[in-house]
């Protein structure tokens, strides 16, 4: 039951923290991210992102939904996309879902020294990431290959 309060809690403050950073970015716009996040970085994702718009959802989909990515970057690099605040809400949070999860789980287990369980947790999440971000790269190379094949045959 700890780790359905627990759960519950981070929920509550990423939803609360992802808001007040969304509006903030949508007040101060793109010069505020400037500030917080290094610019190579900024364009990078930014990049991505936008190059890939119809798929701009999905990959930050998946960027949120790694375990290993840092989501305070993301909540700021994201809020600048043209994504309403409903929509982004809903990404983050249900993409935050694993992470959540194994982190309030290990937590308690943690406190009861459950090794076993902290290591399939943790192999599970990574495990399922990982199936997810290559079925993400073999769809994600394979439009690149389609949209190179549609320029050349354009020229």
């Amino acid at each position: 039951m700890v780790q359905f309060y627990g759960a519950v809690v981070i929920y509550i403050g990423v939803f609360i923290s992802t808001s007040l950073i969304y509006l903030a970015v949508h007040k101060y716009g793109h010069a505020m991210v400037e500030d917080i996040v290094p610019e190579e970085k900024l364009k990078k994702v930014t990049d991505i992102l936008e190059s890939n718009s119809k798929k701009m959802e999905v990959i930050l989909f998946v960027l949120f939904f790694l375990p290993v990515v840092p989501k305070d970057f993301l909540t700021y690099v994201g809020s600048l996309l043209p994504m309403s605040m409903r929509k982004f809400l809903f990404i983050t949070i249900f993409a935050r879902f694993p992470a959540i999860i194994s982190s309030t789980i290990v937590g308690d287990r943690i406190l009861d020294g459950d090794v076993r369980t902290i290591v399939l947790t943790y192999a599970i999440t990574y495990t399922i990431s990982l199936i997810i971000v290559y079925i993400y790269n073999k769809n994600f190379k394979k439009s690149i290959r389609d949209k190179k094949k549609m320029e050349r045959k354009k020229n």
